[in-house]
């Protein structure tokens, strides 16, 4: 029983040590990569002495598997490294307010336990990768405030635990993806400051989790969805400086949670709805409707 046993604990005390010591290389490819030398805090990196589950912003899970790297403001410089998602049980990604240039990688949908990615705030440019579908426990993914071109991946919908997407301030285009319309957690949606086209569509009243939804300077153009008004918990409603056109609704007056609306700067043709007291921030003005609302 004892011979038996003895080995399989040398196995996998053999695979543990294995797979950290790869760990640590990726660590230090992603410090080449990104002129680590240059950062601000670069405590205990490249040594050979301290673990690098002690390295600064690097935190592990009890088994020494790297579960977080946050580097926020700390001066990273250049692309990240193909190998990043060696880290196979990384997941936090929160190396925003830096200067990460290139694409986000193109085999980011390795890193399969990836819950929050947050890099807004850099110099990336390039495409959103499909791959990037495949991270099925994301929960937040901010990207906003870099330079991003083509469009939303159409496989989105494979998202199903996400709860808020940044990607505002981009250059996007393209229409929104119909199954973007099926993740239900989604409680925020920044898309604003991007060249999205085509309409808002009326399956928007099954994101019953949104609150807040920001989808001004765009150019969004048809008709207004009237499904919009049963989303209860809807509290920012912004679609302002778009081509969206047709009616602005009585009812969203009856919207229990909104408390901003900006419908301004479109080609609304009618209103059946007056700005109220009620709303801490209302703007339906510059449209083709006769009377201005301010």
């Amino acid at each position: 029983m004892i011979a038996i046993f003895l080995p399989s604990i040398f196995l996998l005390t053999t695979l543990v040590t294995i797979e950290t010591a790869s760990e640590r290389d990726v660590l230090i490819d992603f410090y080449h990569s990104t002129s680590g030398s240059d950062w601000i805090s670069q405590d205990n990196w490249l040594s050979s002495t301290v673990p690098y589950c002690q390295w600064h912003g690097v935190l592990c899970d009890d088994l020494n598997h790297v579960i977080e790297i946050q580097l926020y403001d700390n001066e990273l410089n250049g692309p990240l490294p193909a190998t990043l998602c060696h880290l196979t049980h990384l997941k936090t990604l929160y190396l925003s307010f830096n200067s990460i240039s290139g694409s986000l990688i193109s085999n980011i949908g390795d890193c399969s336990k990836l819950e929050n990615i947050w890099l807004k705030a850099n110099k990336l440019q390039g495409f959103i990768p499909q791959t990037i579908c495949d991270c099925s426990n994301l929960q937040w993914l901010d990207l906003h405030d870099n330079q991003l071109t083509g469009q939303i991946p159409d496989c989105i919908g494979k998202l199903q635990n996400l709860t808020v997407l940044r990607i505002d301030n981009n250059e996007l285009s393209g229409a929104i993806p119909e199954n973007l319309y099926s993740m239900t957690k989604l409680q925020e949606i920044y898309a604003h400051k991007n060249r999205l086209t085509g309409a808002v569509s009326p399956s928007i009243h099954q994101l019953v989790n949104l609150q807040h939804l920001f989808l001004g300077s765009n150019n969004l153009s048809e008709i207004f969805p009237e499904s919009i008004v049963t989303l209860r918990n809807l509290t920012t409603l912004e679609m302002q400086f778009n081509h969206v056109s047709g009616t602005i609704f009585k009812e969203l007056d009856s919207m229990p949670a909104l408390q901003v609306l900006r419908l301004d700067h479109n080609e609304f043709s009618e209103s059946q709805f007056e700005c109220s007291e009620k709303l801490q921030v209302c703007d339906i003005s510059y449209n083709k409707f006769d009377a201005l609302f301010h």
